[in-house]
């Protein structure tokens, strides 16, 4: 991915469609401030997909980089969608409580609906039992049912909250389902992709010092026209 809607962030992201089968241009504006040139060529482009007013979170993952999706009050569209793509099915109304989180009623079972093309390898529920000296627990995810001491969250009394992840028993597409247990439960919900290091396949690749490649590492035939290239490995506009 590439942050940015600039001349240099449509740079980087041509240069890596020549290397990955997708590349995602983030930018946090709605419109790109590219020069009109520019923005075409990244247009065109069939393997780089432009994420408009979207803001980056962080990295996560440790032995690579996990997508990271919020189920909470700042990514609702006010009712059960979310905008990200994800949203709930619930036959209890839309409500929510304190630091950010959503409530959830006790002994019903949610679904989350994914959107087409994510896979959920992880879960983690932050928040609170919604009841005072009562604590509340994840009585079952996707299937798998829980006693009511391991996931426990604490009463609203006590002014603290607790966080557990999840890892499926399978990746999931398209739905989990998860119920609360014990008491109204308010939560914020995270949901995390399989890690990846983005990297498949490498190719060595010998270079001739006197050679002009484009942006997508293509060598150039003949006399270049105008435009930004690689030379001896430093980009060179002609």
């Amino acid at each position: 991915a590439v942050v940015g809607g600039g001349d240099t962030a449509c740079e980087d992201a041509l240069y890596l469609s020549g290397l990955a089968k997708k590349v995602y241009l983030i930018v946090r504006k709605p419109f790109l401030r590219a020069s009109k040139v520019m923005q075409q060529r990244v247009m065109e482009r069939e393997n780089i997909e432009i994420l408009f007013e979207h803001n980056t979170l962080g990295l996560f993952g440790e032995e690579g980089v996990e997508a990271k999706y919020e189920l909470q009050q700042t990514t609702s569209n006010g009712d059960w969608t979310f905008n990200n793509g994800f949203s709930i099915t619930s036959s209890k109304g839309y409500a929510t409580g304190k630091n950010l989180g959503i409530k959830y009623s006790r002994n019903t079972k949610y679904t989350i609906n994914i959107p087409e093309g994510i896979t959920i390898e992880k879960v983690e529920f932050s928040g609170y039992s919604n009841v005072d000296n009562e604590t509340a627990y994840l009585g079952e995810l996707n299937g798998q049912t829980f006693g009511t001491n391991e996931y426990v969250f604490p009463a609203r009394t006590d002014n603290t909250e607790a966080t557990h992840t999840i890892t499926l028993a399978q990746p999931a597409t398209k739905t989990i389902t998860f119920t609360p247990k014990g008491q109204q439960v308010v939560w914020r919900i995270a949901l995390y992709t399989p890690a990846t290091s983005g990297i498949q396949q490498t190719t060595t690749i010998t270079l001739d010092e006197d050679a002009i490649y484009d942006l997508q590492g293509r060598k150039v035939i003949g006399q270049p026209t105008k435009g930004i290239y690689i030379i001896n490995g430093k980009k060179v506009v002609k």
